[in-house]
């Protein structure tokens, strides 16, 4: 799997730690996909939650990375 930091990463899903987000096409904008909440990674800024490394993520036969969830 790789990363970019979120800034970089083209919008849609994406993972970070074990939280699946979703980058918005408008701005720099994120949310949590199972609250709707804005994601913020435990950032303390908005330059911080910029820099965050996270694992794009994307469905239709492209980039589908193997994930282990514990539940």
């Amino acid at each position: 799997m790789f990363t970019v930091s979120l800034s970089e990463c083209r919008p849609g899903l994406f993972l970070f730690e074990k939280c699946l987000g979703f980058k918005s096409e408008y701005g720099n904008d994120a949310f949590v996909v199972s609250s709707g909440e804005y994601f913020w990674g435990g950032a303390k800024s908005r330059e911080d939650r910029d820099a965050l490394r996270v694992v794009p993520v994307e469905i239709d036969g492209h980039l589908v990375p193997q994930i282990a969830y514990s539940i």
